[in-house]
């Protein structure tokens, strides 16, 4: 036997591995490739905005027809080319400076000089003297300004994605592994920023529209919580991007937080025009409110006819009230029109972020669907069954607080698989097709329904929602029966092999959505159920309590938010759902024979 080798305690500590540091494991997160793919798009998506926002320079701050509170004076001495109504904004000095002819001159306005007064909404004119003050000070800046402020707003940006990625993170994971959901969304995030600069314009002031567009559609895709902070991060850069001030980021939070709230279900198509149409009734609220307070009649399109005022009359009294009502009016309007476009946009939305809504559910859980119909020619039990556990989980999904509808619509295409071999399941045949095969063939036929559902669901277009109720409906469970049934066999063979319990287990995966969770449960009482000679209330009751002690104890549900307590609510309503099913009936007595009627 070969001398032990004794090793120094210095050596022995220096053969040691510490524990990876948290810079070591940071580094190594980001060297993932799909880490560091998202990370990639967030950044170009970051580049991106900073382009579309012009983020070197501070925006443009006015609009026609606002009312700025004091006098706007020129901050340097700069040249404007003359045109039609500059003279009425300048004041006796500055117009004595405007040659009678000659268009092709400038005009020279020295710094100090008045290019539009308090209280005196802004005109074209005076918009066009303040855009070439704007660009003039922006010629005569310094080098380093220009850098100084992008790179502020790049920082900015940056913040902001490390905000909502380690919200989303910890949260939300589920949209920041699905790539095209995010992909969409960073998308959305950069046409919501060019159309709401266009929008913008002083002929139209309609950038409301995009925003809350974007924002009913964050809220369409994911939960409520993740869809205000993407709303409220939106409206921040919109408010940036225009250069608007603290009246009109109220205003336009109001806006997209009341349309949020409210989006909750769209079970019909006159939904998003109610969410749209009490959207504009806040909105309007909020703007008299806040333009009351700021002395500022916002919304107002200072280039329309009607709203133009002689130059040398100020906004006050009832003229002010009037103004302020026609532009909290005009944007009220746009959050109807944010609705009604929403309604036409709901089914693209839908495709292009893989999402559904209930009305595209209840659409799908129409009795008439092709796969549906097709189910109940071929098997007609399964179908019969189907329906059956659509019912036990759509009540029992409810009564926890999650989608009933999608849980129902899951468990209707949840055994779809089955009418491939329909003769092979009990409920369609009532003729044992498995006597002849061996176990872990019976095992395998009875196992392929998950595959052979989910290549059908595929084939009809349904959507990935469906198809996960058809993986996950049972998890990661033992096909029970024939399992029993090979290690029977087994034990009347002494030399045979061990039964591996893998070889008679779903693929799974095991149920990721508290409603996946829910139809299998659903699923598993239902077909126990039939099996009962006597189905008495207390019998179902131990029943279906042994049935999800069981699924735990298999740590089926260990990838899905369920809690303890929704077990006990789902356990509660399923026996009281099943109890409904198999009630008792009066039986009725035959009529005496006097009664009877001949012949």
């Amino acid at each position: 036997m070969a001398d032990k080798v004794v090793r120094s305690r210095a050596e022995r500590v220096a053969a040691a591995t510490s524990a990876p540091t948290r810079w070591s494991r940071f580094t190594a997160w980001i060297a993932d490739r799909t880490v560091a793919t998202r990370i990639g798009l967030c950044w170009a998506t970051a580049c991106i905005w900073w382009g579309i926002m012009g983020a070197w320079a501070p925006p443009f701050p006015y609009r026609a027809g606002d009312l700025p509170d004091r006098d706007i004076v020129a901050r340097l001495t700069f040249d404007v080319i003359p045109s039609p109504g500059l003279s009425l904004v300048l004041d006796p000095e500055a117009r004595q400076l405007a040659p009678p002819s000659a268009a092709s001159e400038t005009i020279q306005v020295e710094r100090g000089q008045v290019l539009a007064r308090a209280l005196h909404p802004l005109t074209a004119a005076n918009i066009r003297l303040l855009k070439a003050e704007y660009r003039a000070w922006l010629d005569a800046r310094a080098w380093g300004e220009p850098i100084g402020y992008g790179a502020a707003a790049a920082g900015m940006f940056i913040a902001v994605f490390i905000l909502c990625g380690v919200y989303l993170y910890y949260h939300h994971q589920d949209l920041l592994l699905n790539m095209r959901r995010l992909v969409s969304m960073l998308g959305f995030s950069i046409v919501l920023l060019a159309v709401a600069k266009f929008a913008s314009a002083d002929s139209i002031r309609a950038e409301l529209v995009p925003l809350l567009l974007f924002a009913m559609t964050a809220r369409v895709v994911l939960p409520r919580e993740p869809a205000l902070l993407l709303a409220a991060v939106a409206t921040v850069l919109v408010v940036l991007e225009l250069g608007q001030d603290l009246g009109e980021f109220i205003i336009a939070t109001a806006s997209v937080f009341t349309a949020i709230l409210q989006l909750n279900h769209v079970r019909t198509r006159t939904r998003l025009l109610f969410v749209g149409c009490s959207t504009a009734a806040v909105t309007v609220l909020t703007a008299v409110g806040v333009g009351m307070l700021m002395g500022q009649t916002y919304g107002i399109v200072g280039t329309w006819e009607w709203f133009q005022i002689p130059a040398d009359q100020s906004v006050t009294g009832l003229t002010f009230l009037w103004r302020l009502l026609a532009g909290a009016a005009w944007i009220g309007f746009g959050a109807i029109l944010a609705g009604t476009l929403m309604t036409g946009l709901l089914p693209l939305v839908e495709r292009l972020f893989d999402t559904q809504t209930d009305l595209s559910l209840l659409e799908l859980g129409d009795p008439r669907h092709p796969l549906l119909q097709e189910l109940a020619r071929k098997a007609p039990g399964t179908f019969s069954h189907s329906l059956n556990v659509a019912s036990l989980a759509g009540a029992a999904a409810e009564a926890i607080g999650a989608n009933g509808l999608l849980a129902r619509v899951g468990a209707y295409f949840h055994d779809i698989g089955k009418m491939l071999n329909a003769k092979y399941f009990v409920e369609n045949q009532p003729l044992d097709q498995h006597a002849n095969l061996a176990p872990t063939v019976s095992a395998l036929v009875i196992i392929a329904h998950v595959k052979d559902g989910v290549k059908l669901a595929a084939q009809h277009g349904l959507p990935r929602v469906v198809i996960d109720f058809i993986e996950q409906h049972h998890g990661t469970t033992v096909v029970e029966y024939f399992y029993r049934r090979a290690a029977m066999n087994r034990a009347s063979e002494p030399g045979a092999p061990e039964v591996d319990d893998a070889d008679f287990r779903y693929p799974g995966p095991k149920p990721q959505t508290r409603e996946a969770a829910v139809v299998m449960i659903a699923d598993t009482a239902e077909s126990a159920c039939r099996t009962l000679a006597d189905p008495a209330p207390a019998r179902i009751q131990h029943l279906v309590h042994e049935l999800i002690e069981k699924k735990m104890k298999d740590r089926q549900f260990d990838e899905c938010p369920l809690t303890m307590r929704e077990l006990g609510v789902i356990e509660q309503t399923i026996v009281k759902s099943l109890n409904a099913f198999y009630h008792a009936r009066v039986q009725y007595p035959s009529a005496p024979e006097e009664a009877k009627v001949p012949g």
